[in-house]
């Protein structure tokens, strides 16, 4: 199973500092199931000090029998 979700308009949570600060571009979240495992990553676009930035995040995570 897998879903994808992504968004280009502001909606996604942020600081006080990010609010004032920057403006989300871009929000791309993909998380994948097999079996006991989850499998994500998530990208958010920002436009900081006037200048584009990307970062992404991503990890595994097992469930514990």
């Amino acid at each position: 199973n897998k879903m994808i979700l992504k968004s280009t308009k502001r909606g996604i949570a942020e600081s006080t500092f990010m609010t004032n600060s920057a403006t989300t571009t871009d929000f791309t979240m993909t998380m994948e199931i097999k079996g006991g495992t989850l499998i994500y990553s998530q990208t958010t676009g920002l436009n900081i000090y006037d200048k584009p930035f990307v970062h992404t995040d991503f990890g595994t995570l097992e469930k514990i029998k």
